[in-house]
């Protein structure tokens, strides 16, 4: 506990963490603007522990119940994080559409799965479109 509240992360930020994808998901922030700090600061954490140099690029939203959300989307393939007052949740369909991995918790998401997903979505976007980071070549 810190400050009377509970602590939902205590793992360390990886020395790596601030890469292209994470510092594309961070130029969004603005978007959050209305979103409560501890939501924001949740999903900073989650993508700071699951994003690398090789990640496809996140797109951030504020959900409408004061939460925040990251999401990928890659023809019928997505994949969401979402942490609001609800919890965190966490979806993963694959290029088929088919659901894979979909997950809501009062607690911490385990950061492994998100990852492990992340990489299938990153292999699956890029089988498709093997050209997909020039469309960010200004960043």
């Amino acid at each position: 506990m810190e400050g009377g509240k509970q602590l939902r992360y205590r793992k360390p930020i990886a020395h790596g963490a601030f890469n292209r994808a994470f510092s594309f998901a961070k130029s969004q922030w603005w978007k959050l603007e209305r979103t409560e700090n501890e939501f924001r600061n949740d999903l900073e954490m989650i993508l700071k522990e699951t994003l690398n140099d090789h990640s496809a690029y996140p797109t951030i939203f504020a959900d409408t119940d004061g939460g925040a959300s990251a999401q990928w989307r890659a023809g019928r393939s997505y994949l969401v994080i979402e942490v609001s007052p609800e919890g965190f949740s966490f979806v993963y369909a694959d290029l088929n559409g088919a659901l894979v991995f979909n997950h809501a918790t009062a607690n911490r998401l385990d950061t492994e799965i998100i990852k492990t997903a992340l990489e299938r979505f990153t292999a699956d976007l890029e089988s498709v479109n093997p050209n997909w980071r020039d469309n960010f070549a200004n960043l």
